[in-house]
């Protein structure tokens, strides 16, 4: 699951493990027609810090500092099938398979990490990033998860293995983590967008201005 932080000045980091694969693509049309996506409601969490102390698990915050951290889970699940496959000589398996279905289930966590003397105008620049957070996933996660399966399956799969089921598997597998990860990375990217507008906006949080105008004004320069 991908964690994106946030302290004043915003700074967005992405965990994800990125990793190369020997899996291709042949030409040929993939269905994603029945690819369901599911979005859990947002849920956040406000965790009162020391910054003089450190904190297991929580980011690296100075005095007068706040952070929040976005958390988006996105597990795919896909059913494939094989179209044709063959024998090599070295006694693999070379399959070419199709998606036909799957689920998409997403959830989004944010955890908000105050000091325990935070100003107000602190608490509120940091619930506006909160609902930053929540508003786009609302809006824009589902489209965004199916966006990200079309491009994964909109060509066959190919992949070969001791026997064509675990070719099969495996090439599903990859295909889910495919999914996956440009899921995240695009909400996440677009998170990072909007946020830094509206840190320019609001100057993190120390310009007099309305922050539910400057959320409108962030979204609206997206």
């Amino acid at each position: 699951m991908p964690l994106i932080g946030h302290r004043s000045p915003m700074h967005l980091l992405l965990l994800l493990l990125f990793w190369c694969s020997g899996f291709q693509t042949a030409s040929g049309p993939a269905t994603q027609s029945q690819i369901t996506v599911q979005c859990a409601p947002p849920v956040v969490r406000r965790v009162p810090i020391d910054p003089s102390r450190t904190h297991s698990g929580s980011p690296t915050t100075h005095p007068n500092e706040a952070a929040i951290t976005l958390q988006l889970d996105c597990r795919v699940k896909l059913d494939g099938e094989i179209l044709s496959k063959s024998q090599r000589p070295d006694g693999q398996w070379q399959i070419t398979a199709r998606v036909v279905g799957g689920r998409i289930e997403l959830a989004l966590e944010d955890v908000i990490y105050l000091p325990m003397n935070a100003t107000l105008p602190l608490r509120i620049h940091e619930e506006g990033h909160r609902e930053i957070n929540e508003r786009l996933y609302r809006a824009k996660a589902e489209a965004i998860a199916l966006r990200a399966a079309t491009q994964t399956v909109a060509r066959d799969l190919t992949n070969s293995a001791a026997d064509p089921d675990a070719a099969l598997g495996e090439a599903i597998t990859e295909a889910e983590k495919q999914i996956r990860q440009r899921t995240q990375r695009t909400f996440v990217e677009q998170a990072q967008h909007i946020a830094d507008r509206f840190d320019r906006i609001t100057n993190h949080g120390q310009r007099d201005v309305d922050p539910r105008e400057a959320i409108d004004w962030a979204f609206q320069e997206n």
